[in-house]
């Protein structure tokens, strides 16, 4: 038993390594894609702000119009 301790624990130290080395791995990803999706609010927003703009502006001009065509005079009779 004494002989196959250390391949054991040798085995189990090697198997940890690889966990921390996939832990860090994914931890510097995250870090990096958290980068991005922060970039993608930022311009999400930004979209949003821009859209709802159009939206202001749209309703304002069908506003427009309809008092436009309220004014127009009637048809003939």
């Amino acid at each position: 038993m004494r002989h196959i301790l250390p391949a054991k624990i040798d085995a189990a130290s090697y198997g940890l390594s690889l966990v921390h080395e996939d832990t860090r791995y994914l931890r510097e990803q995250s870090d990096i894609h958290g980068a991005a999706l922060e970039r993608q609010e930022t311009r999400l927003e930004r979209h949003g702000e821009l859209l709802g703009s159009l939206s202001d502006r749209l309703a304002r001009q069908g506003e427009v119009l309809g008092e436009i065509l309220r004014r127009l005079p009637g048809e003939p009779a």
